[in-house]
């Protein structure tokens, strides 16, 4: 029940309330802490702390005070009719946790071991003084006890709001009896003819349960922290308006290293999202999106209308940190509330050993029957690309009867970039990638088996990551999967059809080395290898035995070693042609602004030089095809070493 006695002598006051000038109180968030200041009064002072701090030892907090008690609020004990002046033996026997100073004698007695964040406190002083608190500002939601008054505070600027301004989209709060503590030590009924200030602790009832947070409401994670730790690449905050009126919510980045922060915002033309960099003061609309005519600008101005709510998405960019993200950002409403948030993230490690599992996009390819720069189209829309004339500036018409059977259609240069690319291609093509990456190097590879060694004194519970390229040996027995198929453990088979590739010396089998491991991940390094396919091998895409053109049988009279010829008449050319595919990989992405980068996940852009696949005359001369597109790679396994067999049975392995 409420304590309804008070309600009497809460209105006696009304009017003392009203000319009584609270302390100035003061939170900034400059760096990487934040610092809280406190103007303290002689007597009792009830203060609402929010930052968690540095040393949390009472002894250091409350150094120097002329401190006669201090007393924390615990709702776990904290009855429901207890909102009575201040007294130290009251508070004793309420559940209140208490402090005395080492000058006290009853210092012996004190139960308050630690003074945290997002706690109300009152102190006891001999005469006026300041408390300065410094240390990682608390966003941690209120737990309110329901039915029952409840000592909190409020983010707001001093001055803005009153408690009934504060409360009035809470239906557990709205029109509840709320008390202020005087200058004199007593506790009288708020009117809401005065506003809040920042760090005052003051008493609520809450009729029944409630999660209420404020007029701003932010979705956090339980410790209140954004935090993307070593590996998280984004974080989602939920921003929420309970009341009237509609507006804009304001977003500062303070403290160290935020300049690696980014925030995403939708492209209403490409329907595609950015990463853009935060920047120092960002105001959150209900969509982030760019106009129709002009790019997204970097903040738009939408208010988001009350109830509704936005969700921004941050990002962390770790290939620039020099050093571990520490700051807070801070949201402002432009009505009174202002609420700090503490960020952290750390910098990117340097050991990247494992196994990388991922996808190449190709969305770029050369024209097949051109040269770089030279292709062109034919008059007939259906013809395919040609190449034109060696002679001409391609910028008039040309004639392909070098290249054409009659009749001679003219072509004109055709959109091929710089680089032979075709622009106009269709949807990316994709293929799964698989790298290991060692202390010393990178493999490709075509197969590889995830398992685990169990633990000796609990055989099945894994010790450590183990990988094989060897089937036979991930099923010998010795290992334990980490797939669970029908409560059985089974091994993790990681593989990709993209690639045909060779056992060779003193590598695992089905691998070729992309070069040095100190450059994988690594903007603007590059990873770069060589593979090749023999015109006679079975897995040779252009080997088939039921087409003539590619079944390995030449024209009569022809042969292997004829010499080459020209022209339409000429038959004699070979079917098929070593095939050869250097790879280049450029870790980093042409376009950061929609990519983020983690410690385990890493991006680049994916070039490949085939030859062998295409003539463009009948000589048998084979033009290569350029491919280029992105690839991106999640760490699945930290095995830095692919294990050889373990023998069955103590056999020879």
């Amino acid at each position: 029940m409420r304590s309804l006695s008070l309600r009497a002598i809460g209105l006696a006051f009304v009017a003392l309330l009203a000319t009584h000038v609270a302390a100035q109180n003061s939170l900034t968030c400059d760096d990487a802490d934040c610092t809280q200041t406190f103007t303290l009064e002689a007597g009792w002072n009830a203060i609402w702390l929010e930052v968690d701090p540095v040393n949390d030892d009472p002894d250091a907090v409350f150094a120097g005070l002329p401190l006669d008690s201090v007393w924390m609020w615990n709702p776990r004990f904290s009855p429901v009719d207890y909102i009575a002046d201040p007294d130290e033996e009251k508070l004793a026997n309420r559940g209140f946790l208490g402090y005395f100073p080492p000058t006290r004698p009853e210092n012996i007695l004190s139960r308050l071991f630690a003074v945290r964040g997002g706690q109300a406190f009152l102190l006891r002083l001999t005469q006026p003084a300041t408390l300065t608190a410094q240390g990682l500002a608390v966003a941690r939601p209120i737990r309110w006890s329901s039915d029952s008054f409840n000592l909190v505070g409020a983010p707001v600027d001093s001055g803005q709001l009153t408690i009934p301004e504060f409360f009035s989209a809470s239906a557990a709060h709205d029109g509840q009896l709320a008390y202020r503590l005087r200058s004199d030590g007593t506790w009288i009924e708020d009117v809401g003819i005065s506003g809040l200030e920042r760090g005052e602790a003051f008493w609520i009832f809450t009729d029944g349960g409630s999660d209420y947070q404020g007029p701003l409401d932010l979705g956090l994670p339980r410790s209140g922290v954004v935090d993307f730790g070593r590996a998280v690449p984004s974080r989602a905050i939920e921003i929420g308006l309970l009341d009237e009126p509609a507006r804009t919510v304001e977003v500062r980045a303070l403290g160290d290293g935020v300049a690696a922060l980014a925030f995403r915002q939708r492209d209403r033309n490409d329907a595609t999202r950015s990463w853009i960099d935060l920047p120092t003061s960002l105001t959150v609309p209900t969509d982030l999106t760019g106009s129709d005519e002009e790019p997204p600008p970097p903040a738009p101005f939408v208010a988001i209308e009350p109830g509704g709510s936005f969700d921004l998405d941050l990002g962390l960019r770790r290939a620039g940190m020099s050093s571990a993200l520490a700051g807070h950002l801070e949201f402002r409403d432009g009505q009174g509330v202002r609420r700090f948030v503490p960020v952290r993230g750390d910098t990117p490690v340097a050991d990247r050993a494992g196994l990388w599992v991922g996808i190449v996009a190709l969305n770029r390819v050369s024209h097949i029957e051109g040269t770089p720069g030279r292709a062109c189209s034919g008059a007939d829309p259906m013809q395919p690309p040609q190449p034109c004339a060696v002679d001409g500036d391609c910028t008039e018409p040309q004639t392909c009867s070098e290249f054409l059977p009659p009749p001679e259609p003219t072509c004109v240069c055709g959109p091929a970039d710089e680089d032979g690319f075709c622009p106009l291609c269709a949807a990316a093509f994709t293929f799964p990638v698989l790298m290991h990456v060692s202390a010393t190097d990178v493999l490709l590879l075509e197969e590889v088996y995830q398992v685990c060694e169990p633990l000796a004194d609990e055989p099945r519970a894994c010790a450590e990551d183990v990988l094989l390229t060897d089937p036979d040996a991930a099923a010998n027995g010795n290992y334990l999967g980490v797939i669970n198929r029908g409560d059985v453990l089974v091994p993790q088979r990681w593989s990709t059809a993209a690639f045909d590739l060779p056992d060779l010396p003193g590598l695992p089998s089905g691998s070729i080395s992309l070069g040095s491991a100190t450059d994988f991940g690594i903007p603007t390094k590059s990873q770069i290898g060589m593979l090749s396919i023999a015109a006679d091998a079975a897995t040779h895409p252009y080997r088939h035995a039921y087409h003539p053109d590619h079944d390995g049988v030449l024209p009569a009279g022809c042969a292997i070693d004829s010499p080459p010829c020209s022209g339409p008449q000429c038959q004699c050319f070979a079917e098929t042609w070593d095939i050869s595919r250097n790879i280049n990989i450029k870790w980093g992405s042409d376009d950061s602004s929609r990519t983020l980068d983690s410690n385990e996940r890493v991006i680049g852009t994916w070039r490949e030089t085939v030859g062998g696949m295409r003539s463009v005359s009948r000589d048998g001369t084979s033009v290569p095809i350029v491919m280029q597109g992105t690839i991106e790679l999640s760490r699945v396994s930290r095995a830095a070493t692919i294990t050889r067999a373990v023998p069955i049975n103590g056999g020879t392995p």
